[in-house]
């Protein structure tokens, strides 16, 4: 039982690691890859677009781009995107740009078609003097 059991975890490891490569393998086109003065622009001259902050909320609250709402999980923004039609503007951001990346590609596949991230993150646009929220949320 013991052996069955240690043979099960490792194929469970093997088909996350396996998931991520191949994940991780796909590219964002460079089009929805924006820096920050282009997301900035991006979002100012965009009609009814939504500005998505994927951190921790810990970070959310000390700071974020204005606007933004916190959805930190894939629970939390599927909700939030529940009545949102799928050509909605959806502007996405993490602290340094990495877990951004994943979030489109599974907003790919639910069938958003004008999803944008922020190249560098929040750690960017704030180095860059960007506008910021800092109000204090309860």
């Amino acid at each position: 039982m013991y052996n069955q059991l240690k043979m099960l975890n490792r194929y469970i490891f093997l088909i996350v690691i396996l998931r991520f490569t191949v994940a991780s393998a796909q590219e964002i086109d460079e089009d929805r890859t924006l820096n920050t003065q282009q997301f900035y622009e991006k979002i100012l001259t965009t009609d009814n677009g939504l500005i998505f902050d994927i951190r921790v909320p810990n970070l959310f609250e000390e700071s974020r781009i204005v606007d933004a709402q916190l959805a930190d999980t894939k629970n939390k923004l599927t909700t939030l995107l529940k009545d949102v039609d799928k050509k909605t503007p959806l502007f996405i951001y993490c602290q340094v740009g990495k877990r951004t990346k994943q979030c489109i590609l599974w907003l790919d596949k639910l069938g958003y078609t004008r999803v944008y991230h922020l190249q560098g993150g929040f750690k960017e646009w704030k180095k860059n003097g960007m506008p910021i929220d800092s109000t204090i949320i309860e």
